[in-house]
């Protein structure tokens, strides 16, 4: 599955390009998706765009493997993934009140996404085990630090509110952010090497 494999690496590098032509976006305080704005936006656009197309792209080589309404799935969350780079986002610092249509919608599809990955890699770990595939081992290994990322990502969230916290200014949201996207991006790139 070597077209995943580069799409998943050519995410990652565009990424990690967006943070270095962008170094005013705080990669502990900012969400990545901030990287979008701005004169080299458009780094970050491709990523997005790289990013979706992998699961696309992942999705279709498990269809021998997993039944298609999972292999739906996987795609269905890289197109929230898409979505959610489409719209892009307002700096988190902008007040609720003046957020943009765009902004909104970007926090739809990139909620669905959050939380529906982690979803989707435990319905196609369950499955590749129940059709005793030898990929299932590593489907599970790769999905638990998805799922470790995705608990404390929530956990923190829910913590830093009931602090109080202004979740734009007060807290280094960036940093579980970063972890999650790792963890997630790590799932897709061992996946696309073993199908």
């Amino acid at each position: 599955m070597s077209s995943a494999v580069w799409l998943t690496g050519m995410t990652g590098a565009l990424i990690i390009l967006a943070h270095i032509l962008n170094p005013e976006i705080s990669p502990r305080w900012r969400m990545m998706s901030e990287l979008s704005l701005g004169r080299f936006g458009w780094v970050m656009d491709l990523a997005f765009i790289s990013w979706m197309v992998a699961h696309l792209v992942l999705a279709r080589a498990m269809l021998p493997f997993v039944p298609v309404s999972l292999a739906v799935l996987l795609a269905m969350v890289g197109l929230l993934q898409g979505a959610a780079g489409y719209f892009r986002t307002d700096p988190v610092v902008t007040p609720a009140r003046k957020a943009s249509r765009a902004r909104r919608w970007h926090y739809i599809a990139a909620i669905g996404y959050i939380v529906g990955f982690p979803l989707v890699v435990l319905a196609l770990s369950v499955s590749l085990w129940a059709g005793g595939y030898p990929m299932a081992r590593r489907a599970s290994l790769l999905a638990l630090p998805v799922w470790a990322s995705f608990l404390l990502f929530i956990f923190l969230l829910v913590r830093w509110r009931r602090q109080g916290l202004d979740i734009a200014r007060d807290v280094p949201l960036g940093l579980p952010n970063r972890l999650f996207v790792l963890a997630y991006m790590g799932w897709l790139f061992g996946m696309a090497l073993r199908v």
